[in-house]
């Protein structure tokens, strides 16, 4: 398997062979699978171009040091309970990162109503989830670039 080494955010769209064998626009495509985020930018995939055809597997390596899930739930679903959460929050987030573990929030399940009643139902706490996170250890990442002040200031 040719391995590509040239930076995956340098890739432009004139660079696809377009006359090439599938194999090769199955390694183009791979340039711009590596730019999806991950928790962490940790990448838990790997890519294997095998005559015609692109698999996907699990990178057991960063599987087997995959952080936890944590689902913060509450008792009730009132501004009171979501309010609480939130400072419980908080305090768990900034005890994290002083003991260098990594948050990542995967709230999406909260947001459809069948999927939260099943998390409740898997987590098995009576209450109402308020947060799902994930938590881990893992190496230090450069910040997302941000705009200055002055460029978003009306």
């Amino acid at each position: 398997m040719k391995t590509i080494t040239a930076d995956p955010w340098s890739t432009s769209a004139e660079e696809f062979p377009a006359n090439g064998a599938t194999p090769e626009k199955w390694r183009f495509f791979v340039r711009y699978a590596v730019l999806a985020p991950s928790s962490h930018n940790s990448q838990p995939w790997l890519f294997h171009v095998r005559n015609n055809t692109l698999e996907l597997y699990a990178d057991h390596h960063v599987a087997t040091g995959s952080p936890v899930l944590a689902v913060l739930g509450t008792d009730g679903d009132q501004r009171r309970d979501w309010v609480a959460s939130g400072q419980a929050l908080d305090r768990v987030l900034l005890r994290a990162r002083v003991e260098g573990v990594w948050a990542s929030f995967l709230n999406q399940p909260l947001e459809v109503p069948e999927l939260r009643t099943k998390l409740k139902a898997v987590t098995g706490h009576a209450g109402f989830p308020q947060a799902v996170l994930r938590l881990g250890f893992g190496e230090n990442v450069k910040p997302t670039p941000r705009r200055e002040v002055e460029e978003v200031l009306i």
